[in-house]
C-alpha cells in the first residue's frame, strides 16, 4: 500500500509578512544599534579620561565625540576630534603625546607646565618636575582611546580591542532582546491525512481514494 501525506503550508504567507516586516525595519535597527554602541563608546572613553587624571583645560575630553553619520543609505559611525576650549590649538599634538607617551624631550617649554601646576595642585614646584621628567625620561602613555580600540601611532586605528567587540556584541544582543522577533513555524502542523491507494486490478486501481470532507 502506498501511502500519501499531506501538510498544510498556508502559513507560508505568514511567513513572507513577518520577513518583509523585518526588513522594513531594519534601517531603523542599524540606527538604534549605532546609536545604543556610540553611547557606550563614548562614556568608555570619557571614563578612562576622568580615571586616568590627565584632565587640565578639558580640551582633550571636550572634543572627543563618537557620532553617528550616513553613507549613502547607509548609517556608520565615527570617532570625531573637533578641537573646542581654551587651548583647542594645542590638540592635534597634545591628545598623541596623551595616548602613545613620547620620547625624551630636552627642548619641551617649562611656562605651560607651571601654569598647569599652578592651577591643578596650587603648586608650581610641581610644573618645574614634570618638565625635568619630559626632558629626561619622556611622558608616559594615557591609553584613553585605546580603552575601546586597537591603534597604532601615530594616529591609526585598528579597529576594536576585545572590551570595544564586547560592547558591540552586548549592542546587538540587546537591540534583538528588544524587538523581541518570534518566528512562528510555517508549516503548521494542522490535520495530516494518510490517504491509502487502491490496489491495482480493482475498480479504480491504482488510484488514491477521494479524500473525505472534514
Amino acid at each position: 500500500m502506498v501511502m500519501r501525506l499531506e501538510i498544510d503550508l498556508t502559513g507560508l504567507e505568514d511567513m513572507t509578512s513577518t520577513i518583509n516586516a523585518l526588513l522594513a525595519k531594519l534601517p531603523e535597527a542599524k540606527q538604534n544599534l549605532l546609536s545604543r554602541l556610540a553611547n557606550r563608546l563614548q562614556s568608555k572613553i570619557l571614563d578612562t579620561y576622568i580615571s586616568e587624571d590627565i584632565r587640565y583645560t578639558g580640551t582633550y575630553g571636550q572634543s572627543i565625540k563618537v557620532v553617528q553619520l550616513q553613507s549613502g543609505n547607509e548609517p556608520i559611525m565615527a570617532l570625531s576630534m573637533i578641537p573646542s576650549g581654551s587651548q583647542a590649538s594645542r590638540l592635534p599634538i597634545y591628545w598623541k603625546t596623551l595616548e602613545f607617551g613620547s620620547s625624551p624631550n630636552p627642548m619641551v617649554p617649562t611656562a605651560p607646565l607651571v601654569e598647569w601646576a599652578s592651577t591643578k595642585f596650587f603648586n608650581p614646584a610641581v610644573g618645574l618636575l614634570v618638565a625635568s621628567k619630559i626632558r629626561t625620561r619622556g611622558v608616559s602613555p594615557h591609553p584613553v582611546l585605546q580603552s575601546v580600540l586597537n591603534m597604532a601611532p601615530p594616529a591609526q586605528i585598528l579597529g576594536f580591542n576585545s572590551l570595544g567587540i564586547q560592547f558591540a556584541d552586548e549592542a546587538a544582543i540587546g537591540l534583538l532582546n528588544e524587538m523581541q522577533v518570534t518566528f512562528t513555524t510555517f508549516v503548521r502542523r494542522g490535520v495530516q491525512v494518510i490517504q491509502p491507494r487502491i490496489p491495482a486490478g480493482l475498480p479504480g486501481g491504482g488510484r488514491f481514494r477521494a479524500l473525505p470532507r472534514i
